[in-house]
């Protein structure tokens, strides 16, 4: 399973990304089989192929298809407080891809901002050109060399 999606994944990459049919029937074709019962309780290739589904959304119909899906689905992902934050987390990076694309990085910084209790987001907002005192300003969240730790938010005037 693995190797079968990160053959689909490179062929998507390397695409020509102007909505060729071949995009319009794998995106649909992803989501599909995404959808299926069979992947209930096996988040991880679940979100393997929501992940390269992502990648085809390039316009408000796909995005459209794509978040409703991912509203089904997270009705019914994780039993437990761990799997369903992992869900949250994973599905929201790639909103996140999604939104960077389709909307811009300003647009992005703020829903990054929304999802600090995700420790991929600490770790993307951290690394990206986004400053640590951005983030201890708006957040609350302050890096203490070794981890980011919840500090008092600072309201700007």
């Amino acid at each position: 399973m693995d190797m079968s999606l990160g053959v689909i994944a490179e062929a998507v990459l390397d695409e020509d990304p102007e909505g060729s049919v071949e995009r319009d029937s794998l995106f649909d074709l992803l989501l599909e089989e995404a959808a299926k019962e069979q992947y209930d309780g096996w988040s991880d290739w679940r979100i393997e192929l929501l992940d390269v589904c992502a990648k085809l959304v390039d316009g408000p119909d796909r995005q459209e298809a794509f978040e409703a899906l991912l509203e089904e689905l997270g009705e019914n992902e994780g039993t437990t407080e761990w799997s369903r934050n992992y869900w949250n987390e994973h599905i929201d990076l790639m909103r996140l891809e999604i939104m960077i694309r389709l909307q811009g990085e300003a647009q992005a910084e703020t829903f990054v901002q929304g999802r600090l209790e995700h420790t991929g987001f600490r770790k993307l907002l951290s690394s990206r050109r986004w400053t640590r005192e951005i983030m201890r300003r708006r957040s609350g969240w302050r890096w203490t060399g070794s981890s980011w730790i919840r500090s008092a938010v600072i309201r700007e005037p």
